[in-house]
């Protein structure tokens, strides 16, 4: 939660209510494409990617804040490409990524290409 609290629109959740949410994944979860970083033995970030046919998904990826300097969040990226290839992937995704995300940084570092984009929209009620 710490990872993810300066982003736009967050709101902390229960384990509860994030369990529910993930529950349709779960038959895509594969435990060698969830990695987390330590520092000492600290966890410190950590990336949640699954396979979707011959796709990697890099769904979510969070560092704290006072580690976000020291590359750890490229390691972690690099990592999950890494063991997706391993598998036999062929194609990367990353997943709804706001611009200018650090995430987004790092990913176009790897010739990647946007492919589509989103929009957010606010109604008044």
């Amino acid at each position: 939660m710490e990872g993810f609290a300066g982003n736009y629109l967050y709101h902390e959740i229960t384990f509860d209510e994030f369990g529910r949410l993930y529950q349709p994944i779960l038959p895509l979860v594969d435990k060698d494409l969830i990695l987390i970083a330590e520092v000492e033995g600290v966890p410190v970030g950590f990336l949640f990617a699954f396979s979707m046919g011959n796709q990697l998904v890099l769904k979510s990826m969070a560092v704290l804040p006072e580690y976000r300097s020291n590359r750890i969040g490229s390691l972690l990226i690099n990592q999950g490409l890494v063991a997706g290839q391993e598998k036999g992937l062929k194609v990367a995704i990353a997943a709804l990524m706001s611009e200018g995300n650090d995430s987004e940084k790092i990913v176009t570092k790897y010739n990647s290409e946007k492919i589509r984009e989103y929009t957010l929209y606010s109604l008044i009620c």
